[in-house]
């Protein structure tokens, strides 16, 4: 569904995204106090900072199939319809009645 060039510009926008939000996270680390610094070593925190910024990317993701997916499963019944015509309401009744 989707071209060659939006699909690299999203991935683009995905890489910079990521980029920044890193950036920000590494500038929080910098203003750690000695004690949360004692606390962790240097591993751990760059580990989890990492870790909070994939899930975060994985979220965009997740985020936008919730409006994607129902138009999509719209967007295929609707054609769906189209090519099929009354064999789709046939079968439409033969699954209700199964369930």
């Amino acid at each position: 569904m989707y071209n060659c060039a939006s699909s690299e510009k999203y991935r683009l926008l995905r890489l910079n995204f990521s980029s920044r939000l890193k950036l920000l996270y590494n500038f929080q680390a910098l203003r750690m106090s000695n004690a949360a610094r004692k606390e962790s070593t240097v591993g751990e925190i760059v580990n989890l900072m990492a870790v909070d910024a994939q899930r975060f990317m994985d979220l965009t993701a997740y985020l936008n199939m919730i409006w994607s997916a129902p138009l999509q499963i719209a967007l295929a019944l609707y054609f769906l319809w189209g090519a099929l015509g009354s064999f789709v309401e046939t079968l439409a009744v033969f699954f209700a009645t199964t369930l």
